[in-house]
């Protein structure tokens, strides 16, 4: 049986994440080590652009990569698969419960984290304005903003890069 990643509850496959050919559309990538990444090899890495934000167990690390080619990383003999940070990871299994519990249409109150080291909170406010969100209905707290959105919001948010994961928030949790 394959080796399997966990990212935001999500259950994530090696098969999934070898599907993708670049990096054109995100800077954010998931590098599986064939072992764990010590500093020589985090030097290599570093040298083709590749900073390390985040280990995420079994020698996988969340990555920024700039460049679209990923075949520089792939063929790094202690590289296992590199690929992108795709946009079904972003949402968690506890919010992807939430939707598929609600019966009609609904707003939910998220929280969005970003990646570690953007911190970019005005872009996606941006963003989020672009999809009718007003920022005075939006929470910064750093590197996390909450508020709450309709459904249909949800796979759009998903698309900004800048994004690391969107949680479901219970009303007692809302800051």
């Amino acid at each position: 049986m394959a080796e399997q990643v966990i990212i935001n509850g999500n259950v994530i496959s090696q098969e999934d994440l070898r599907t993708t050919s670049d990096a054109k559309f995100t800077k954010y990538l998931l590098l599986k080590g064939k072992g764990p990444i010590n500093t020589e090899r985090k030097r290599e890495l570093a040298v083709l652009g590749v900073a390390i934000l985040e280990y995420l167990g079994q020698d996988s690390y969340l990555c920024r990569y700039d460049p679209d080619d990923l075949e520089p990383i792939r063929g790094l003999p202690f590289v296992e698969y590199a690929s992108i940070y795709s946009r079904r990871m972003k949402t968690s299994a506890r919010l992807q419960e939430a939707l598929q519990a609600s019966q009609q249409p609904s707003n939910f109150h998220i929280e969005i984290a970003l990646h570690e080291g953007d911190h970019n909170a005005d872009n996606v406010l941006d963003r989020l304005s672009g999809l009718g969100i007003l920022r005075d209905d939006v929470s910064v707290n750093h590197d996390k903003l909450q508020l709450k959105v309709p459904d249909d919001v949800l796979r759009e948010i998903a698309k900004i890069d800048d994004v690391r994961s969107i949680d479901h928030v219970h009303d007692d949790d809302f800051f």
